[in-house]
């Protein structure tokens, strides 16, 4: 098996906790606007960009997550494909998510077998 370890970025844990402030704080249990990303794992570009796109809309403009939701994906936009599905496979994994835990993601299967699947997807 392929093993992928992407380079830490000091932002994955500010957006970790955003996310955390977005389902815990702003009540939104389904993951509010950017449901799509943190419920349904859509991490490509496209899928992040709809998200800040939907934002603007008018219809959600007294949205409670309007904001975090934007941030969120504009945030994750800035990392690297790997680093975001490696992301998401830890906090589905209830990994901590610093950088000390970061260096050894090898030796988590769970997390390489979400990285895994989510580069198979995209024919990566």
């Amino acid at each position: 098996m392929v093993t992928y370890k992407p380079d830490w970025n000091p932002k994955m844990p500010i957006i970790e906790g955003m996310i955390h402030i977005l389902y815990d704080q702003l009540g939104c249990m389904s993951g509010g606007l950017c449901h799509i990303v943190t419920d349904d794992d859509n991490i490509r570009d496209s899928d992040l960009k709809f998200v800040i796109e939907y934002c603007e809309e008018e219809e959600n403009a007294n949205h409670p997550d309007k904001e975090l939701s934007s941030w969120i994906c504009q945030l994750l936009l800035q990392l690297t494909f790997e680093q975001r599905a490696a992301l998401f496979g830890m906090m589905q994994a209830d990994i901590a998510i610093d950088e000390s835990t970061w260096q050894s993601i090898t030796e988590f299967d769970s997390v390489q077998l979400y990285i895994k699947e989510q580069m198979e997807d995209l024919d990566l």
